[in-house]
Parts: C-alpha cells; sequence; structure tokens
C-alpha cells in the first residue's frame, strides 16, 4: 500500500498532468465548457464501472453525502470554468501558481473546523502565499492592460470555487464510497456544463473531434487524480495532504515553458519559487 502519503504524491504527479493538458485544450481553441461536459461524462463513466466491478455503493448519510457531492461538483465546475477561461489571457505559469494559493485557505480551515494543527512552517507558508499573488500580479508587462485584469479577476473567482470544492473533500472521502461520489458530484453538473456552451464558445475555433479528444484526456487523467486525492484523504490531514498535491503547479509551469513555449519574467520565476517554498513549508 502507498499509504496517504504516497497516494498524494500519486494525485500531485496526475494533477500536474491534468494542468498541462488544460492548457493545451484553451491553446487549440476548444470551448472551456465543452471541455468539462466531456471531462464530467468521461471521468463519470470511469467512475460508474469501477464502482460496478468493486459493488462498493454506500453512503453513512445520503442526505449529508448527496450535500457534499453538489457542493463539490458544482463549485468545482464553475472553478474549473473560471480557471480555463484565465488561461486565454494569461499564461499557465502564472494562472496556476496563484490559483493553488487556495492551499494557505485550506490550511486554516482545517485548524478551525477540523483539529488540525497549524505549524510555524505552515503559518510562514500563509504570509508567503499572498507574496506570490502580489509578485505575480504586478507581472504586467508581457500582458496587455485589458487583458491582464480579465485575467486576475477570473483567477480569483477560480480561487473561492476551488477552495469549497477541497474544503468538502474531505469529509466526502469518509462519507461514502469514493467512485459513487465521483458519479455523483460529476454527473449532476453535466447538464449546467452543457448549457454553458454557447456562452463560452465566442472565439473558440477548435472541431468536435479535437474537444473531445482533449476533454476524454483530461477526464482519463483527472479520475485517477480525483481517486488517488480521496484515498489519501481518507486518513491524511487536509492541511498536508492538499500542499503536496498543489505541488503539481511548478510541474506543470515547468511544462508549459518547454512545450508552449511561456515567456519567462522575473516576475513569473520568483513566483514560481515563492509557490515552491509555500508548498514545502506547508508540507511540513
Amino acid at each position: 500500500m502507498l499509504g496517504w502519503f504516497g497516494f498524494a504524491v500519486l494525485a500531485m504527479s496526475l494533477y500536474a498532468i491534468q494542468n498541462f493538458l488544460s492548457k493545451g485544450a484553451m491553446e487549440k481553441k476548444c470551448n472551456s465548457a465543452t471541455v468539462m461536459s466531456i471531462f464530467f461524462a468521461t471521468a463519470g463513466l470511469l467512475a460508474a464501472g469501477a464502482m460496478l466491478v468493486t459493488g462498493e455503493a454506500w453512503a453513512n448519510s445520503w442526505t449529508v453525502f448527496l450535500a457534499l457531492a453538489v457542493i463539490n461538483g458544482s463549485c468545482f465546475l464553475m472553478g474549473s470554468i473560471a480557471r480555463l477561461e484565465a488561461l486565454k489571457y494569461l499564461p499557465l505559469i502564472m494562472v496556476y501558481p496563484m490559483k493553488k494559493m487556495d492551499v494557505a485557505i485550506i490550511a486554516v480551515v482545517g485548524l478551525l473546523f477540523f483539529g488540525e494543527a497549524l505549524s510555524l512552517a505552515q503559518g510562514i507558508g500563509v504570509v508567503l502565499a499572498i507574496a506570490v499573488i502580489w509578485v505575480l500580479a504586478m507581472d504586467k508587462k508581457a500582458e496587455k492592460p485589458k487583458d491582464f485584469r480579465k485575467g486576475i479577476v477570473l483567477v480569483g473567482i477560480a480561487i473561492l470555487f476551488f477552495t469549497v470544492t477541497d474544503v468538502v473533500l474531505k469529509p466526502a472521502a469518509s462519507e461514502g464510497s469514493i467512485y459513487m461520489f465521483i458519479v455523483v458530484a460529476y454527473g449532476l453538473m453535466l447538464l449546467p456544463s452543457l448549457l454553458l456552451q454557447k456562452r463560452l464558445g465566442k472565439d473558440r475555433s477548435a472541431s468536435l473531434e479535437t474537444t473531445l479528444k482533449w476533454g476524454v484526456a483530461i477526464g482519463v487523467v483527472n479520475f485517477f487524480a480525483i481517486t488517488a486525492l480521496l484515498t489519501s484523504l481518507m486518513d491524511g490531514p487536509l492541511s498536508i495532504v492538499f500542499p503536496i498535491t498543489a505541488l503539481a503547479v511548478p510541474l506543470a509551469g515547468a511544462l508549459s515553458v518547454v512545450f508552449y513555449k511561456e515567456k519567462l519574467t522575473v516576475n513569473r520565476i520568483v513566483g514560481v519559487l515563492l509557490a515552491v517554498a509555500v508548498l514545502v513549508l506547508m508540507s511540513m
């Protein structure tokens, strides 16, 4: 067995790949809502298959279980769309370090509501998290002012939604079947994501075939990533598991520089290095 730490590291690696694929989908001008629809359907179908094979279909309280699934699914949908839209205006190496600073908020939530201790190192990490956002926010030289403002607002929205998404995963991990949770959470969000396709389809020229390929790829990777994450959260502390998985940020950023030739400015280098420092401190 990998143990909760091993599953957290596995989830981190898979989320790095997912983040990289998400940038690829936007580079190909795929409709972000369509990508999400295909992504939800793919991961949901894989979870349904796993549930049938393992026979895992249970919940301690169906009311609580469904409530957690609805909150997680809806916030994940809105956060993901905001993040994908932000990638239209800002490079991945800026978006993901800023978005992942929600680990600081999650650590505080773990301290206040789950009785987890916040070490001195994690406290320093919270302060540095603010520094990361400030450093990256000052990097306006490489972006058009109008696009930069739109991107920053969208990243802020994504942070809020993803914080809620991540926090409810802790009780969800022990409230019922992991696979059933994925099926319910993702299944509930299929229709809303489909309805958003037209609204978010402006200036998107990718064919349905191209969008399908990217959406399926992201969905497959996400299924294994969310499964590993939920498995880790069964025994691992919220305030440590998420900082570990958030190390996917610098990895995805490095991949984007190599494959997408994104610009490396001083602010971005400093921001990413500070983000790594935050994640290391938060993991102590």
